[in-house]
């Protein structure tokens, strides 16, 4: 029985560092290429931010910042953005995210929100963007509150990240 568990947690971490993996190569295709913008925020960044002094208003971001260990942004408007999302989505298996929701307005880009959870604990939320010439990608990794980040994005005024508000969300757990 203990192998059993032993061989079923080994595969299920690989297949989680498989995943990310596909996320790194993809940002490492990309990000010196000079049609992207490639932004990377590590933990030890987020750490600090929210250890600096803050007033009332303040707390929701440094509550949400504290939890997370990384963000990684890849962005481009000169690109073939269909192609580009068809290429990530292929490459990344989607067994171990699950799509929280799909957006498609009319004259706006479609958007595609997935979570990587464990536990009723999303570990990394992904925001997918292709379109036309544009290209966006957005990967929050921690331990992640969709609640707390909603508000924190509402402030930081990121397109599409204002959809989140319309996802009915429990606190995360720890």
């Amino acid at each position: 029985m203990n192998k059993c568990v032993i061989i079923l947690m080994l595969l299920i971490s690989n297949t989680v560092m498989a995943q990310q993996d596909a996320i790194s190569k993809f940002f490492q295709k990309y990000e010196e290429d000079e049609n992207f913008t490639s932004i990377f925020i590590s933990g030890k960044m987020f750490d600090m931010i929210s250890k600096i002094p803050a007033g009332e208003d303040e707390e929701v971001m440094k509550k949400t910042l504290q939890d997370l260990k990384g963000l990684r942004l890849l962005s481009s408007e000169n690109v073939n953005g269909e192609q580009l999302m068809q290429e990530f989505t292929k490459k990344l298996n989607q067994e171990g995210y699950e799509e929280l929701m799909f957006i498609k307005e009319k004259g706006q880009p479609q958007l595609q929100f997935l979570i990587q959870e464990e536990n009723d604990t999303v570990h990394e939320l992904l925001m997918l963007s292709g379109e036309g010439k544009s290209f966006f990608m957005l990967s929050f990794i921690g331990i992640i509150d969709l609640n707390q980040l909603s508000k924190l994005s509402e402030s930081m005024e990121i397109d599409g990240m204002d959809q989140l508000k319309k996802l009915k969300t429990k606190p995360k757990t720890q």
